[in-house]
C-alpha cells in the first residue's frame, strides 16, 4: 500500500504538471497576435500556479475546506483538459480529463477526505 501511494502522489503530480503545460499550450494556441499568445501562453499557467498555491497546494496560505479544494482541483483538471481540447489536441484531451479524473478519485478515496455519509 505504501508503494502504492507513492506512486499516486507521483500521478498526481504529474497530472497537476500537465494541468499546466496544458493550458500554456492552448493560451499559446489561442490568440491573434503575437503579444496575446504569449499572454496567454505565459500568463494563463502562471495565474493557475498562484490560486494553486494559495489554496490548494499542501501547504497553501490560505486553508479551505476538503470540498472547496477537491473542487478546484476538479476545475483545473478539467478545465485544463477543455482547453487542450480547444486548441485542438481532441484525443490527448479526453485521456488527460479520464487520467485526471481517475487520480483525483484514488487521491481522495485513499486520504479519505470526502466523507458523503453526513
Amino acid at each position: 500500500m505504501y508503494v502504492f501511494r507513492g506512486v499516486l502522489r507521483f500521478a498526481f503530480f504529474l497530472t497537476e504538471l500537465c494541468a499546466l503545460a496544458a493550458t500554456g499550450y492552448w493560451g499559446f494556441q489561442a490568440g491573434h497576435s503575437v503579444l496575446i499568445r504569449y499572454l496567454l501562453g505565459v500568463g494563463s499557467p502562471v495565474t493557475i500556479a498562484v490560486i494553486w498555491g494559495m489554496f490548494v497546494a499542501p501547504k497553501a496560505r490560505i486553508p479551505v475546506s476538503v470540498y472547496i479544494r477537491a473542487t478546484m482541483q476538479l476545475v483545473v483538471f478539467c478545465g485544463s483538459g477543455l482547453f487542450l481540447y480547444r486548441a485542438g489536441q481532441h484525443q490527448l484531451a479526453l485521456v488527460y480529463i479520464a487520467f485526471a479524473l481517475v487520480v483525483l478519485g484514488l487521491t481522495h478515496l485513499l486520504k479519505n477526505e470526502l466523507r458523503f455519509d453526513a
